[in-house]
């Protein structure tokens, strides 16, 4: 269970894990695209992206670029890929979806993140064997 406290008027609201946090923070920011359509998008972002997007994207800049008479090498391989962005001032981090790269751990760090930034409160707590700890906070490893 996962508690965020807005620290200016001290509304709680409760989610069950972060898969859900994130669910209501990209609901409230699509919110605010709609609401404010000539507002840039917001610098808060976290998506993943399926192959057939990427190589949309990859024709599209390819056809740019060879405009330009630059070219871009070949991805080889069919990979999702997974978009974090939590800062204006350093440039989007795009990285292939592997075994081995852990979404979940970078979903809940990044919801750390826009929580901190946007002033609200996280706390963690888990159930083990039916005794209630509050999880620590750790501080958030950068991308």
């Amino acid at each position: 269970m996962i508690t965020m406290i807005n620290e200016r008027n001290g509304h709680k609201t409760r989610f069950k894990n972060y898969q859900k946090l994130y669910s209501h923070i990209n609901n409230h920011q699509w919110g605010r695209r709609y609401n404010r359509p000539n507002h840039l998008i917001d610098d808060w972002f976290f998506a993943s992206h399926s192959y057939r997007r990427v190589m949309a994207l990859y024709e599209f800049i390819t056809n740019q670029k060879m405009e330009c008479k630059e070219n871009i090498g070949r991805i080889n391989q069919n990979f999702d890929v997974l978009e974090v962005s939590h800062d204006c001032s350093i440039k989007p981090v795009i990285m292939p979806i592997t075994t081995d790269l852990d979404v979940k751990s970078l979903l809940e760090d990044w919801c750390k993140r826009y929580c901190v930034f946007h002033g609200y409160k996280l706390i963690e707590i888990q159930d083990d064997d039916g005794i209630i700890h509050v999880k620590r906070t750790q501080h958030h490893p950068s991308l």
